[in-house]
Parts: structure tokens; C-alpha cells; sequence
């Protein structure tokens, strides 16, 4: 590497922008984000384990400045292994190339095709966010507040815009809680559930995040 290139990348470092805030990463073991899907007779209650993700904050005054959740389909269950292997159809599935919705690919013992046209390729779900507003701002930040967050939410591979209110909860600079929830309209991101003989689903589900976060990084 020559003189002039250590000499630009030198240049790159000390004049980039610093960003002085803290990194918060979802505790995945205590966290859990659970939905309902309406059907012809009620609800089909759910809980999604294991997901990824952090916020990143300025401190003094807080800010809010990045969120980011991922979850694995896999991990979406319903307390029914059919039910959760034809939720994993719908979720995971390129109906262009497989052969659902026209028929179940999930074979006797509620386990989809690990490869081919019928293997899931959309296998997490994933939302990005920035803050939209803070009602109540406390420059100091300590007990709770709430954020108006915009972002976009893929699912089945297609991203939409989504407005969810967070309430963030801090006792101290090592953890944090955040709940909320928001609804989500399966056709805006073409997904089909097959009906079950006279049963439908509805086009209509609604989730709620309860989140623990744990302070990994700190920048300054």
C-alpha cells in the first residue's frame, strides 16, 4: 500500500462524522414478540422465540436514533405443529415456484421440503426503523417514554412502510425495555393461507413486541 493511499484513508478516518450513543442488543432469551390471527371462528393465538436485533441511542438528550428487529419463521409457533408447518408455507414459500397455495407441501410429520422448489426462502422476518417522535422527551431519560417509530417490515420478501408506538423502559445505562404493538395486512405482502375445509383465515393480524435490551457497546 502506498504513501498516498494510507494518506487518503487517514483522511477518511479523522474527518468521517463521530456518532457519540450507545448499542443496545435484543436479549433474545427474555424477549418474545407474540400475534393473533383472525379466523372464521375467532383467534389463532401465537409466540415467536429467539429474535435478533438492537437499538442504537444518543444519550443527553436521549434519542432514539436506530432500530432493527429479525425473526426467524421457524420460530413462530402456535402450540399446533400443522398449523405452525402450514403458517411456514405461507410465511417461507415463492408461490411462483412451488406448488402451494394450490396444494401443502408440509408432509405427514408437519415438516416442509429442506431444498427444491418447495423449500422456504423467505425464512425471517425483519424490520428497520428510525423515530419518527418523542412524546415527553426527558433529556436524561430515566423510567419510560415513548417513540413513534417509521420503518419498513418485509415479510414473504416484500417490504412495506409501518408506523409502531414504543414504550422504552430504562432503570439504569445497562437495560432496556421496549413494548408496543402494530397490525399487519397479510394481502399487503401477498401472502395466501389456504383454508382448512370451511375455515379462513382473515386478512388481518395484529402483533405485540415485549423486548429486553442489554447495552453491548458504548461509543464515544
Amino acid at each position: 500500500m502506498g504513501f498516498f493511499t494510507i494518506f487518503l484513508a487517514m483522511i477518511f478516518v479523522f474527518s468521517a462524522p463521530s456518532w457519540s450513543g450507545t448499542v443496545y442488543q435484543i436479549d433474545s432469551e427474555k424477549s418474545s414478540i407474540r400475534y393473533k390471527l383472525a379466523y372464521s371462528l375467532g383467534f389463532h393465538s401465537g409466540k415467536a422465540l429467539w429474535p435478533k436485533g438492537r437499538i442504537e441511542v444518543e444519550e443527553k438528550p436521549f434519542r432514539l436514533v436506530f432500530s432493527e428487529i429479525s425473526l426467524p419463521i421457524s420460530a413462530m409457533s402456535t402450540g399446533s405443529e400443522k398449523r405452525d408447518c402450514h403458517m411456514r408455507e405461507a410465511l417461507g414459500l415463492d408461490y411462483s415456484k412451488s406448488a402451494y397455495p394450490k396444494e401443502h407441501v408440509c408432509d405427514s410429520e408437519n415438516r416442509m421440503p429442506s431444498e427444491g422448489a418447495n423449500a422456504a426462502i423467505f425464512t425471517e422476518i425483519h424490520f428497520k426503523g428510525f423515530p419518527v417522535e418523542a412524546k415527553g422527551l426527558d433529556p436524561d431519560f430515566e423510567g419510560e417514554q415513548t417513540f413513534r417509530i417509521s420503518g419498513s417490515l418485509e415479510i414473504h420478501g416484500v417490504k412495506n412502510p409501518v408506523q409502531v408506538d414504543m414504550k422504552l423502559s430504562r432503570h439504569g445505562p445497562q437495560t432496556m425495555n421496549a413494548t408496543g404493538g402494530f397490525d399487519v395486512k397479510l394481502s399487503d405482502y401477498g401472502i395466501t393461507v389456504k383454508p382448512f375445509l370451511l375455515i379462513a383465515v382473515k386478512d388481518s393480524a395484529h402483533v405485540d413486541l415485549d423486548l429486553k435490551f442489554v447495552s453491548r457497546i458504548q461509543s464515544k
